[in-house]
């Protein structure tokens, strides 16, 4: 049992890194180089709300759940593997079709930190979306009175919207990306020892 709490711990720390050091590469690398804008004109009635940033950010604690509800490691290990896939997938996809966030002008407080440390770019998909849902269902699937995770990953959908970080149809590619996750993490679970 030792063994398996040292790799679930290795686990999460790859993964952390995964997230944040090729999602920020991607997000700088681009500049003021070509990108796309996906705003549709419902974006533009969407509010902005930046009381919604400590949603944006509690993600950041959403996506480890399975790390301290999942206890089964087949479910754990599968998980850890769908993550890796559709962060990959997402990286990919910045990559070849970047996506820029035309967000308002904010220069304080902690929406203006955020848009500092986060360029605008790495938009479709979003992984806040992605990973929130996955997270969630993950844990639903090792123990169904984790259905509450749903609404905190429904509360991050509502977020990155009015927060001006992601469009609507990112947040679609994040839910698509979420279910290409789960069939992975279904997948994984059927094979794996």
């Amino acid at each position: 049992m030792k063994v398996y709490q040292r790799y679930r711990k290795e686990l999460i720390v790859l993964l952390l890194a995964l997230f944040f050091i090729p999602f920020f590469l991607i997000n700088s690398s681009f500049g003021e180089g070509e990108s796309y804008i996906l705003g549709l004109a419902i974006d533009s009635k969407i509010p902005f709300m930046p009381v919604f940033i400590f949603v944006y950010i509690s993600m950041y604690v959403l996506v480890l759940m399975p790390y301290f509800f999942v206890k089964e490691r087949k479910i754990f290990n599968s998980a850890a593997l769908s993550y890796f896939l559709v962060m990959g997938l997402s990286y990919l996809i910045f990559f070849i079709f970047p996506v820029k966030m035309l967000r308002p002008e904010v220069e304080n407080g902690l929406v203006g930190l955020i848009y500092l440390i986060d360029a605008g770019y790495n938009c479709f998909p979003s992984l806040h979306v992605s990973l929130s849902l996955l997270s969630a269902a993950v844990c639903f699937k090792a123990d169904k009175k984790y259905w509450w995770l749903f609404i905190w990953a429904g509360l991050v959908i509502l977020s990155v919207l009015f927060v001006k970080q992601h469009y609507l149809l990112d947040v679609l590619g994040g839910i698509l990306m979420a279910g290409l996750g789960y069939l992975l993490f279904s997948y994984f679970r059927g094979r794996l020892k």
